[in-house]
Formats: C-alpha cells, sequence, structure tokens
C-alpha cells in the first residue's frame, strides 16, 4: 500500500505528465500514430509497449554512469528496479502485488526451454531458466508487466495495458518509475 509520501508524489507526477502532454509544440513522432483497434485480438502497441519498456531498462541499467537524465525536458533521477534471486522471492512479490490490486493469484514458474523472454497465461507466468543469462527477467519490471497482463485479460498491450502498468510501476517500483515509462510511452506514441 503507497505510503502518504507516495500518494502525494503520484498526484505530483499526474499533475506533471499533464502539464507536459499541454505543452505548445507537443507532438507524436511522424509515422507512429497509435491505430484504434476495434478488438483486442489485434495486438496493435505490441512494439511500441516493448521499445518503450527497452528504453526503461537501458536507463535503468545505464543508472551508475548517468543517475539523472532529462527526457522530454522532464530531469528526474534514474529509478532502480528489485532484481530477484531465487523463486520464492519471485512468487512472494508477484503474491504481493496482486493481493493488493485484489486480483486472483498468479503462479510462477520457470521454464528451462524458455530463455529469450518472460510469459503469462492464464494465471501463470512462466521465466526463463536456460542460458547463462536467464534471470534478466527476473526483475520487477518484468514481472510487473506480466501481472499487467492478469489485470487487463484480453488487452493484450493495448489500452488499457500501459495505463496498467504504469500505475504498478508508479506503485511498485516508485513515482519516478511511472513518470519515466509514461514519457515514454508518450515519445513512441502508445495510447494509455
Amino acid at each position: 500500500m503507497p505510503t502518504a509520501a507516495q500518494r502525494k508524489a503520484l498526484k505530483s507526477t499526474e499533475n506533471l505528465v499533464r502539464t507536459f502532454q499541454n505543452l505548445p509544440g507537443r507532438q507524436r513522432k511522424e509515422g507512429i500514430a497509435s491505430p484504434r483497434p476495434t478488438q483486442y485480438s489485434r495486438d496493435a502497441q505490441r512494439q511500441r509497449v516493448y521499445d518503450a519498456e527497452h528504453d526503461f531498462v537501458r536507463l535503468v541499467r545505464g543508472r551508475a554512469e548517468h543517475p539523472r537524465i532529462s527526457i522530454s525536458g522532464v530531469s528526474m533521477d534514474v529509478p532502480d528496479i528489485l532484481r530477484f534471486g531465487d523463486l520464492s522471492a519471485v512468487q512472494a512479490f508477484v503474491d504481493q502485488v496482486t493481493r493488493h490490486a485484489g486480483a486472483s493469484r498468479i503462479s510462477v514458474h520457470t521454464n528451462d526451454r524458455l530463455a529469450q523472454r518472460a510469459n503469462y497465461s492464464g494465471g501463470v507466468i512462466t521465466l526463463p531458466l536456460g542460458g547463462a543469462d536467464h534471470r534478466w527477467a527476473w526483475n520487477q519490471a518484468v514481472l510487473l508487466h506480466e501481472i499487467a497482463h492478469h489485470l487487463t485479460a484480453g488487452a493484450k498491450h493495448n489500452s488499457p495495458f500501459p495505463a496498467a502498468l504504469t500505475e504498478l510501476f508508479t506503485t511498485w517500483i516508485s513515482p519516478e518509475a511511472g513518470l519515466l515509462l509514461r514519457l515514454l510511452y508518450l515519445d513512441l506514441g502508445v495510447k494509455l
């Protein structure tokens, strides 16, 4: 549960984002206007959502060299994310998030044949276990992405998925993390 200070920071973040969105001259990049899917069956925003998350992770990884950044005219400290060392810690985190959201429980499993991606399907998050660096997915950002799929069943990466993930980042990583993800989404034309 967010503290009073976190709720205040979130409100401040929301106001900052509204201000940012209304700045004169703010335009989306050419050629990436969000198509309007008529059904969730089309995952129209998938690549843009992944691109924004990959940019987020790159910024987190470069945090030691660049602890403060300016993105779209907004300066902020680069947030850090928790990494988990074992499956029981991952499951405990996922349980805490889903309980807080009032959602049904998600089971977390591993798969030694799944080295390149994490996956959510039908109440189960599957994390990679194969390969030398299989624990790349054992962190807050990836887990929150998979939990957002659970909370927005059927949306794939379309609205309301990006908004749900932004809220999870704000609550479980930091208000700065939520703002950073939102700015990256806006920059790439992701519809929240």
